[in-house]
């Protein structure tokens, strides 16, 4: 028969808590790597690997060839030519032919070429803005799939954290149903709680493999090859407040959307421009030289323009549409301005709630909570609080830690996003399910309950016969 004084409860609770203890209260072995310069290390990778980044490299390159083709002339025509003296009227000979080797080229009205110019620059430029925001997509993508992956496998501790509580509960209410002063009840709410640990350690370990499979996808390398985090979210510090500060200027420019309507506005400066030397003729110089047999040789010379005849329908046309296109990439540079700052402002406001969230369970929270856990530990064991109010007790203080880390990653993810100049709202790094649903307060205690006295029938038994594995998820 397990009978445990206060004395050996104590240790035994301070035994299966200590694997908890921070890793500075530890003073571990120094980790190969620290946390952010495995970070840094792995985001490094994945730039280096995707082959996203290699895509827009080679987009941009195609682009860049584009400008010096622009200002470049149009081909050169060179055309050979045959003529006969229309005033013989008979008996030509094929000597008295003429025969001409031409040269034409076209001429472009000055100030076209470089209006071209600037526009094919303007097209690499936008594409330069999509190249950096596959980069910093890229990185921030990397960062959030490392915070999530470390998440996991810290949560996945506070499942073996629970397993090893829950079994010591087990074995104190065992202990004292054998005893004759527990309730069947209360051992099968234990043996129950225990069914429907597995099942989230069994989710745990499905969403462990999914999250290290999207890390390595970044990284272009096996779905199940091993990434190792020797360190906790603990041991990274959390971001200064500056990152959501409001953006000046110069940073807010750096915005590839930003930059990218930028690029647009120049663009559709310079075509209208373009379009308005449109109207203006095109010359074409032509030149060569004339040969007749048996009278010698000579040389032809000429000069020709465009005729914008069709101006009303086409050139002024062009001008219209570009000028309506200046003014609606305008409006997406404003656009482009007011999601970011509106997105910067929304993650200093939720930063803000977090850093309070945070202060909360470490400053207080988080060490009365374990408090709590320890107590009702310690009277199930010397018989005097029933199995409902230790679980209460324990989820709470697992639901506590779990969400002390979703605060921490959470305030990470809201950085990633500002570093990122994300203009939408912050991508979330979802948690797992670490504990089941609350039990109410009124079921946990009973006011004026002894420690021996088994709970009425119809409250003891609901719990075990109407709770269900899938109500705990």
């Amino acid at each position: 028969m397990f009978r445990s004084t206060p004395l050996t409860g104590r240790l035994a609770v301070a035994a299966v808590l200590a694997p908890m203890t921070p890793l500075a209260a530890q003073a571990p072995a120094i980790p190969p790597l620290t946390p952010n310069a495995a970070l840094q290390a792995f985001v490094a990778e994945v730039l280096a690997r995707h082959p996203d980044l290699v895509r827009a490299a080679e987009a941009l390159a195609v682009e860049d060839a584009k400008v010096p083709q622009a200002r470049s002339l149009e081909d050169p025509v060179l055309s050979l030519e045959i003529a006969r003296d229309p005033s013989m009227d008979m008996g030509v000979r094929d000597d008295m032919k003429t025969r001409g080797l031409m040269l034409s080229q076209v001429l472009p009205w000055p100030g076209k070429r470089d209006r071209r110019e600037v526009i094919a620059r303007m097209e690499a430029k936008g594409t330069e803005a999509a190249q950096t925001r596959v980069r910093l997509s890229l990185q921030a993508d990397a960062k959030r799939a490392f915070f999530a992956l470390l998440l996991a496998r810290e949560q996945a501790g506070l499942l073996d954290l629970q397993e090893k509580l829950a079994a010591q509960a087990e074995g104190a209410v065992r202990a004292r149903f054998e005893a004759g002063q527990g309730s069947q009840a209360d051992l099968l709410r234990a043996q129950l709680e225990r069914s429907r640990l597995l099942q989230r350690r069994w989710t745990a370990e499905a969403e462990l493999k999914a999250r290290l499979a999207a890390l390595n996808g970044l990284r272009d390398r096996p779905s199940g090859e091993p990434f190792d985090t020797p360190f906790t979210l603990d041991a990274l510090p959390d971001p200064e407040a500056a990152v959501w500060s409001d953006l000046p200027e110069a940073e807010a420019a750096q915005s590839p959307e930003i930059a990218a309507a930028e690029a647009h506005l120049v663009h559709a400066q310079a075509a209208i421009h373009e379009n308005r030397l449109n109207l203006r003729p095109d010359f074409v110089v032509s030149g060569g030289l004339m040969r007749a047999v048996g009278i010698g040789t000579g040389w032809k010379l000429g000069v020709g323009i465009s005729l914008p005849v069709w101006a009303g329908t086409k050139q002024r046309k062009a001008v219209q549409q570009w000028e309506a296109e200046h003014r609606m990439h305008m409006g997406e540079r404003r656009v482009a301005a007011l999601n970011l700052a509106r997105a910067q402002a929304e993650r200093r406001a939720q930063a803000e709630g977090a850093v309070k969230v945070l202060r909360l369970y470490r400053e207080g929270l988080l060490t009365q909570s374990r408090a709590a856990m320890e107590a009702a530990l310690l009277q199930l064991e010397a018989g005097r609080a029933g199995y409902l109010a230790v679980l209460d007790a324990v989820q709470g203080y697992i639901s506590d830690r779990s969400a002390l880390l979703e605060a921490q990653v959470q305030l990470q993810a809201n950085a990633i996003a500002a570093e990122e100049l994300n203009p939408g709202p912050t991508p979330a790094i979802p948690g797992l399910v670490v504990t089941g649903a609350a039990m109410p307060s009124a079921m946990s205690a009973r006011p004026g309950s002894s420690g021996g006295a088994a709970m009425p029938k119809p409250e003891a038994e609901a719990p075990a016969s109407s709770s269900s594995p899938m109500k705990s998820m």
